[in-house]
């Protein structure tokens, strides 16, 4: 069950980053959210890093462990082999647990965050209101692939603001 999970989230990842790619719109120079990285320095042109014509995504999760870690690798590893005929290139950066959103926020301050990132849902609207989240609604909206129906509402709305989508959910979990 973890690991289904962990492979619709990276799905959602890796369709949100193909969109972005196809598209040619630069995550460096429009931010993120939970499922686009909010990064603030302009890239040189198309979405992520390029190089020619090929585009390099780079991402983070923060995983608990080794093992989830792997199951992230792994995952990116079966995407870049679908991706190579794109000419897009998926670079899994995991993230830490300590300290997770100090690195992030720093990263992003320096321009050097990655184009998509995981972001705590309780910090979204910091995100948000710093400029630093893409509304990726537009995308969303072109892509009949996703449908924002499929999630549960609230934690949907907990990323949406003034009808602006800011991420898609990865997980859902309760707090008390």
């Amino acid at each position: 069950m973890q690991f289904k999970r962990l492979l619709s989230g990276f799905a959602l990842i890796m369709i949100a980053a193909l969109v972005l790619a196809a598209c040619g719109v630069s995550t460096q120079q429009q931010g993120g959210g939970t499922a686009s990285s909010p990064t603030a320095a302009p890239a040189a042109s198309g979405g992520g890093a390029t190089s020619g014509n090929a585009v390099t995504i780079r991402w983070r999760t923060r995983p608990s462990d080794a093992a989830e870690q792997a199951v992230y690798q792994a995952l990116n590893d079966a995407a870049n082999q679908q991706l190579a005929s794109k000419n897009i290139k998926a670079v899994y950066d995991p993230g830490v647990n300590q300290d997770y959103e100090p690195k992030l926020k720093a990263e992003l301050s320096a321009g050097t965050a990655p184009d998509i990132a995981w972001i705590p849902g309780a910090s979204v609207a910091d995100y948000v209101a710093a400029g630093q989240a893409l509304d990726i609604k537009p995308f969303l909206d072109k892509d009949t692939s996703i449908k924002i129906a499929d999630f549960y509402p609230q934690p949907v709305a907990e990323l949406t603001h003034d009808g602006k989508i800011y991420g898609l959910p990865r997980d859902v979990s309760t707090m008390v």
